[in-house]
């Protein structure tokens, strides 16, 4: 069967529990990085093709007026790497350089400046990993080189250094991360034998991990943003390799008792991850996916389904929401490095 780079981006409303069909990227990529800067949503770099060749492009999007505009490019092309915003800046960590090595480079752009700056590399070389901010530090957890890896470094932007976090309890690549209150969440991921469902919860005030509600659907090459008091999880491959899905679940976190209530404010958002824009379609899909790309799909709503898992400060439960249109999911195969 075919194998294709697609070129769509869905939004989601939570308000509505409805997707619809954004600007088309101007170029087919997977494993690209995303990140939400002011009013400006960025893409930068990605893999294209079956070959997972990895470009240096940079697109923004002012979602009002619906038009890709072109940034500086990234300083080296590159994939499947974690990128986070900190004060206003984005910060790109690892992925999968040219020749398919997997690479230590840490980058620092500044949109305000259309600049790119190096900063010091990462201790470890890997991709497929996912990174978060959680107050002054950026957490970069886990991916694989090629093997799995648990690890996490943590860099400090003031100083410009690296430091060390407790590992990560199952090595996973082809993760995602998200933080809400003050804590990180990482979901998914995949080895050779299978897909992961495992949701860890990282506390950097205690320096703990501590296993959370696993995720209703198994899956790698997944996306997952905070939005209010709750995470998304979306896309991914419930597969080894190239494989896709529309799943969209959601996780509500215990709440600290230090923590406030908050107010979830009811936005339209793209999947801060990168997994909903792009992405890579397979003809095993085909009954569900064979339009013309970027030609909004009719959306398959699953049956609500909730995951609970007591905890000492509440409830940790996972529930399904629209499934999203399952046109593009960047898997990660395993097999093509």
């Amino acid at each position: 069967g075919w194998v294709m780079t697609v070129d769509p981006v869905e939004v989601y409303d939570p308000a509505t529990d409805r997707w619809t069909a954004g600007p088309p990227l101007p170029k087919p990529v997977h494993h690209t990085h995303v990140a939400a800067v002011g009013d400006r949503l960025y893409v930068l770099g990605g893999l294209a093709g079956t070959a997972m060749t990895p470009v240096a492009d940079v697109f923004w999007l002012r979602p009002a007026e619906g038009i890709w505009r072109t940034a500086r490019p990234m300083p080296t092309p590159r994939g499947a790497g974690a990128a986070v915003v900190y004060r206003g800046q984005v910060y790109l960590f690892g992925g999968l350089g040219p020749g398919g090595q997997s690479v230590a480079e840490a980058a620092r752009y500044d949109p305000a400046a259309d600049r790119w700056e190096a900063l010091p590399p990462m201790p470890t070389p890997r991709d497929h990993l996912a990174a978060g901010v959680v107050g002054d530090r950026i957490y970069v957890v886990a991916g694989r080189n090629p093997e799995n890896l648990r690890v996490v470094e943590v860099f400090n932007p003031e100083a410009g250094r690296w430091e060390q976090a407790p590992p990560l309890p199952t090595a996973r690549g082809g993760i995602a991360a998200a933080v809400l209150f003050g804590r990180l969440y990482v979901f998914g991921g995949e080895s050779p034998a299978g897909t992961f469902n495992h949701n860890e919860e990282f506390d950097p005030a205690a320096s703990r991990w501590t296993t959370r509600a696993p995720m209703p659907t198994a899956r790698h090459g997944l996306g997952a943003v905070a939005l209010g008091d709750v995470i998304y999880v979306v896309g991914g491959g419930p597969r080894p390799g190239l494989s896709v899905s529309g799943a969209n679940e959601v996780y509500r976190p215990p709440r600290p008792e230090n923590q406030r209530p908050t107010t979830s404010t009811a936005r339209r958002m793209s999947d801060s991850a990168g997994r909903s824009l792009g992405g890579e379609a397979s003809s095993r899909m085909r009954s569900s996916v064979g339009r013309a790309p970027g030609r909004p799909m009719p959306l398959t709503v699953r049956p609500r389904t909730t995951t609970r898992v007591p905890t000492s400060k509440g409830t940790s439960s996972f529930t399904s929401s629209s499934s999203w249109p399952e046109k593009g999911s960047s898997a990660s195969p395993c097999s093509t490095r």
